[in-house]
């Protein structure tokens, strides 16, 4: 990490897209700007004349993010018209890179490759101005002004001459040109601002940048081998032809809240939704530690959980009493409607005075039932359904009220047709599953399986499990028992979806998956990474490969797994909240 000051400007106007969108303009840089973050000031450009709302939203905002605010002057504002957010060039900046982005250019990956680059090369850095060919200068291009990174060094030749170069274009115009026209002057001005100053400029990678302008391209075309999981920026215009529009997004929330839930969204925009929809929750998680904040009263609305007692043989259960940890971890107020606990989890018991001062407070429980519970025996208004394996396999309902939430452990436990949001909490323990300083890990020497449900069925063991341990719940073993037996097996054989799996891959042991009737029938589009330790037969090769590779799963659990569970916990909050709040 280099040692240097960064200075991070964009702007703010009157108008609906514009506040919202800042608002997760600097959640993403906080995400996504990594240890620079703790080097980042922000400074935020509004006009003379500001709305009293917006004003509010700045306010708010300043005490959660390190914001110098600077209004632009009405003789400024007169001078460069539509055009007044360019002022910040003319300004005298002491840091040691100055990022101009616009608030519809969102930071979505970790952005100290760009930092780092523009820092070394001493260089401007800027995207390409799709169709730049149109304009005359197709020989190297024109540089975007929707993202730029200006060094130090190089902004004093920059100073006090932008507006000359627009004017010289023919600025200002009248009527105010159109969308594209104002972009591409815009662009056309900067680029030869740089190169008559005999500044040095460099391009960003087409590759991490993408610009939505009615063609989807950087440059102008579309690209099909783009790898969106590598974006850093993405940027979102208005351009008409766009099936989607920034201002469309951004006009309210609930247009922001039908884009993130769309669910036919495909290629770069199903990419742009995942990104925003990471960030809209690190938002909203910050938004509540500050609103539920109160001497008074609480505000949020309570959750009870319909759960059997706490036992560790099965993983439903636990995901409950987790999911009720959880919550009151995150600064919430959650209880079980069982007896049976945890001593280990925040998982208090509901009774019957407790309900009776949530009522008298006015403030309505959100009722989260597992699949297995027929209707809705709590009588709540607010109804969350957790699908913790497909409706009515074990019992319940297969349908439900319109009115219900539906949140789901896993996409497959969703009936076609049936629309769900993800709420996967991992049900097993690092301390306990784990590999580390393992003596037996190159000698190891059983073979288990396990099979409790599908035996239940009816269904008869094959040959696989001859003489193998059995670890269904039949057998009276603790957690750090079968912890133990997994660190010194070699293989474990599932008939059926289980939590052992996870468990057995973070103790070492490869898994093999046997493609039984019940198996297909229960989880027939099954999808699983191929280089994790897990295989779906039992070939020489495959285990061979598997063992192999068994060790890459522990990086997944803690870099993806655990990671999203927050986030989807969070997410899960704002949406049961707001349900509860607008009944």
């Amino acid at each position: 990490m280099l040692d240097i000051n960064i200075r991070v400007v964009t702007f703010l106007i009157n108008h609906p897209a514009y506040y919202k969108s800042l608002k997760y303009f600097l959640a993403a840089w906080r995400i996504n700007a990594g240890n620079y973050y703790g080097n980042v000031r922000f400074t935020v450009i509004f006009p003379s004349v500001l709305e009293q709302k917006y004003i509010h939203v700045i306010n708010e905002l300043v005490l959660e993010y390190p914001i110098d605010l600077m209004q632009v002057s009405a003789d400024i504002d007169a001078i460069y018209q539509y055009y007044w957010p360019m002022r910040f060039l003319d300004e005298a900046f002491d840091e040691d890179l100055v990022i101009f982005s616009t608030p519809n250019t969102l930071v979505t990956n970790d952005i100290s490759q760009i930092i780092e680059q523009a820092y070394r090369d001493n260089a401007v850095l800027a995207p390409a101005l799709a169709d730049s060919d149109a304009i005359g200068l197709s020989d190297t291009g024109m540089l975007s002004t929707w993202f730029m990174v200006l060094p130090k060094t190089l902004r004093t030749n920059i100073a006090n001459r932008f507006l000359s170069i627009l004017t010289r274009l023919g600025f200002p115009a009248n009527p105010p040109p159109q969308y594209h026209d104002s972009i591409k002057l815009l662009a056309e001005a900067f680029t030869i601002l740089l190169r008559e100053n005999n500044i040095v400029h460099n391009f960003l990678d087409a590759n991490i940048f993408h610009e939505f302008d009615g063609r989807q391209s950087v440059y102008g075309q579309q690209r099909i081998d783009t790898n969106y999981d590598e974006q850093v920026l993405f940027s979102v215009t208005d351009v008409p032809e766009n099936e989607f529009t920034w201002s469309g997004i951004f006009s309210d929330t609930a247009a922001l809240l039908k884009f993130l839930d769309n669910s036919e969204l495909v290629e770069a925009w199903l990419y742009f939704q995942r990104d925003l929809r990471r960030i809209h929750t690190s938002f909203a998680r910050s938004a509540l530690q500050l609103a539920r904040r109160d001497l008074f009263q609480a505000k949020s609305h309570p959750y009870y959980i319909f759960a059997l007692d706490y036992m560790q043989q099965s993983a439903g259960i636990r995901a409950l009493h987790y999911l009720c940890h959880a919550l009151n971890e995150s600064g919430l107020e959650a209880y079980v409607t069982c007896e049976g606990t945890a001593p280990h989890l925040r998982t208090p018991v509901l009774n019957e005075t407790i309900m009776m001062q949530h009522t008298a407070s006015g403030r309505e429980a959100i009722m989260v039932y597992p699949e297995i519970v027929t209707g809705n025996p709590m009588g709540s208004g607010t109804v969350a359904r957790w699908l913790l394996n497909r409706p009515g396999h074990i019992a319940g309902d297969t349908a439900f009220p319109d009115g219900d939430l539906i949140f789901t452990y896993d996409p497959h436990y969703l009936p076609a047709g049936m629309h769900g949001e993800i709420l996967h909490i991992p049900t097993y323990d690092l301390s306990i599953f784990n590999n580390d300083d393992n003596p037996d890990d190159d000698a190891r020497e059983f073979v288990c399986f396990y099979a409790h449900k599908y035996l239940a069925s009816g269904a008869k063991l094959t040959e696989h499990a001859k003489d193998a341990i059995s670890l269904c719940k039949d057998q009276p073993l603790t957690h750090a028992e079968i912890a133990a037996i997994l660190r010194r097996s070699k293989l474990l054989y599932v008939y059926e979806p289980t939590a052992l799996i996870a468990e057995a891959l973070l103790c070492g042991c490869p898994v093999s998956i046997i493609q039984t009737d019940y198996w297909k029938n229960n989880m027939g589009d099954f999808i699983y990474a191929e280089d994790v330790g897990m295989i779906m037969d039992d070939s020489p090769a495959s285990i061979a490969s598997a063992k192999a590779h068994v060790h890459r799963y522990r990086s997944v659990h803690e870099d993806v797994v655990l990671k999203n569970a927050w986030q989807q916990i969070d997410h899960f909050v704002e949406l049961t909240q707001d349900a509860a709040r607008t009944r």
